[in-house]
């Protein structure tokens, strides 16, 4: 099981490219799911209503947190929890 997930609206986020950036360059396995595909709207509307307006938002099981937007402290501290 995938311990982190990156929900992306696609690939013109700056946001999400810096993100997942960040992740590839540590090494860091992820899925993503795109929120911009029709399939996901359910996924995205819920977001939405929890607060988490920007995308990315990043689901990180090791470290316990949801976040969104390009987050380089949170980005940081996940990929030490994993060294």
């Amino acid at each position: 099981m995938n311990t982190l997930t990156i929900f992306t609206t696609g690939p013109d986020c700056h946001k999400c490219i810096l993100t997942k950036a960040m992740f590839n360059r540590a090494g860091v396995f992820y899925t993503e799911i795109r929120l911009d595909d029709p399939v996901n709207a359910g996924v995205a509307a819920d977001f939405i209503a929890a607060g988490h307006g920007v995308a990315p938002v990043v689901v990180d099981r090791v470290v316990n947190e949801t976040w969104s937007d390009f987050r380089r402290d949170k980005i940081k501290a996940s990929i030490e929890a994993r060294q």
